[in-house]
């Protein structure tokens, strides 16, 4: 993988001109406020402790965005030229970009992740840049980075994000920065089930930002849960069982655009691709087998998330299950394409699927549930919903 190391105190180009905010235009970041000495947060939930920079783990906001702006101009915009290249389909020199605004998005688990602006020739060009500050995030971003190149090189959707450019900013002699740049999914936003919801919504509110928070019906519900589902089961390796691990909905990693009839989802993270199950078999057996688990595990993982994606955690009403099901079998039909594997293995797994008895399911879901582990704080709400869950899902 390519590395490139900046340093931070090296001068900056004089052009474009970068412009520094917070979520949007309204809330412009500058050294003549407060914010610019401040600590970024360590997570976005509110009750995390604000980590100093003294303490050799975080940076200030006038850290974050010299590092981001660093790594955005070194060697003459290469990092932006190149990105704006390849959505333009054209080459762009420097002298095209007239600005670039910086907007830090949120505060998550592992990343400090940035919408960057540019314009070139009048047209609007959006990036991400996910930015890892603690050695976690640091690891994880490193391995997410290979995982997304990897997954484009060997698959055609356009469920992930492309990515362009990883590297790292040097801000002192004992902090450091690592980023990537990749796609932004312009018009997608973020899901949570809310309390807020009633009986007549799925309790599911979009963080549309622009046009304000709304809740799906549920209808629109379950085809989010479907093609959410459809984007994890087409990247399954139903050879190596290779699959996208270590995401969850309170995270933000699926995010939704409604400007259609029907939910469009995207994935934006695959921190982890990897089997979960040793193969020691490559028939049709062991492959149903492993592809059971992943099906099982799947349906529970998809119905957790965190009230407003900070609160407490929550189990998705079972309409949810409809929307599972439907989407695993989309998926699964996507990666036979990609396997050596007869496209009539679909057919060939709904009938094996009915050939398990209940009680076996039953005793599935149970050892699922209790791979958690007690320490997952997913676990215990996953447990009090499993009976049922079992039920409707054997319906």
């Amino acid at each position: 993988m390519e590395f490139i190391l900046y340093q931070a105190k090296k001068p900056m180009p004089k052009s474009p001109r970068f412009f520094y905010f917070l979520s949007d235009d309204d809330h412009p970041v500058h050294k003549n406020i407060f914010l610019w000495d401040a600590a970024i947060p360590s997570s976005r939930n509110p009750d995390s402790r604000q980590i100093k920079p003294a303490e050799g783990i975080a940076i200030t906001y006038a850290e974050y965005f010299k590092a981001v702006t660093e790594f955005l101009s070194a060697q003459s915009y290469k990092t932006v030229c190149k990105a704006a290249s390849s959505i333009l389909n054209r080459k762009i020199l420097p002298k095209a970009l007239k600005e670039v605004r910086i907007y830090l998005e949120k505060h998550g688990e592992f990343y400090h992740p940035a919408r960057v602006v540019t314009t070139v020739d009048e047209k609007r060009v959006v990036f991400v840049l996910n930015v890892a500050v603690s050695s976690v995030g640091k690891e994880y971003l490193e391995g997410e980075y290979r995982n997304l190149k990897r997954l484009h090189k060997i698959y055609l959707f356009d469920f992930i994000p492309k990515v362009y450019e990883y590297g790292c900013v040097q801000i002192d002699d004992n902090r450091q920065v690592r980023m990537f740049l990749g796609e932004w999914f312009e018009g997608y936003h973020e899901f949570h089930v809310s309390e807020k919801g009633d009986r007549h919504t799925s309790r599911i509110a979009v963080w549309d930002t622009q046009k304000g928070n709304f809740f799906l019906s549920k209808e629109q519900a379950t085809k989010l849960y479907e093609n959410a589902t459809a984007i994890l089961t087409a990247y399954y390796n139903l050879e190596t069982y290779e699959q996208v691990f270590s995401w969850h909905h309170a995270a933000g990693d699926f995010v939704v655009n409604l400007d259609t009839a029907e939910p469009r989802v995207k994935l934006i993270t695959v921190r982890r691709y990897e089997r979960l199950l040793k193969q020691t078999d490559d028939d049709i057996v062991a492959i149903a087998n492993a592809l059971l688990l992943f099906l099982v595990n799947i349906s529970i993982r998809m119905r957790i998330d965190r009230i407003d994606g900070v609160g407490e955690i929550s189990w998705i009403d079972d309409f949810a299950i409809e929307g599972i099901l439907k989407g695993f079998f989309k998926g699964l039909r996507l990666a036979t394409m990609k396997a050596a594997i007869p496209v009539t293995f679909v057919d060939t797994f709904k009938a094996f699927l009915k050939d398990i008895p209940d009680e076996d399911f039953f005793n599935l879901f149970e050892a699922i549930m209790s791979r958690m582990g007690v320490t997952n704080p997913d676990q215990a709400v996953v447990k009090s919903h499993l009976k049922n869950h079992t039920n409707v899902f054997l319906k």
